[in-house]
């Protein structure tokens, strides 16, 4: 019995779930820029804007690695730019998350950024799954 992700076994269903999970990833993307873009200032994130930009350039870049996992592209081939990248985006989301626990005087209790942080982290390894696979299983 094959798995719908194609992680192993034999992959008659090619990647169609990684497919799938790159189309659900693609569109969260977008709505997250367009939300960002509308988002009141009263509930604009804290971190400065240097923060937001670092991490939509690395989220473009795991992008582009679930689409080459995806679909079995080759673009960039170098296993040491992927985990710079991961590695990048992880050090962002972190550095949000202090803003956020640092400027707590905006509403948030700890509890809640225990819980965004575990939320965060979860979603984070969901995120990159993709990009690692493809530099772990694609480019070797």
């Amino acid at each position: 019995m094959t798995s719908c992700l194609g992680t192993g076994g034999n992959m008659n269903l090619g990647r169609l779930g990684w497919k799938v999970l790159f189309s659900v990833m693609l569109v969260i993307f977008f709505t997250g820029i367009y939300d960002a873009a509308k988002m009141p200032d009263i509930i604009a994130p804290t971190h400065p804007g240097w923060v937001s930009f670092f991490v939509l350039l690395f989220e473009i870049i795991i992008m582009i690695g679930a689409f080459c996992y995806a679909f079995e592209k080759k673009i960039l081939p170098k296993t040491s730019f992927w985990k710079v990248s991961i590695i990048f985006l992880f050090v962002g989301n972190v550095i949000i998350l202090a803003y956020e626990f640092y400027n707590n005087s905006v509403g948030y209790e700890v509890s809640d950024i225990v819980h965004k942080s575990f939320f965060t982290f979860v979603i984070f390894c969901i995120y990159v799954l993709p990009a690692y696979l493809y530099y772990d299983q694609d480019l070797r």
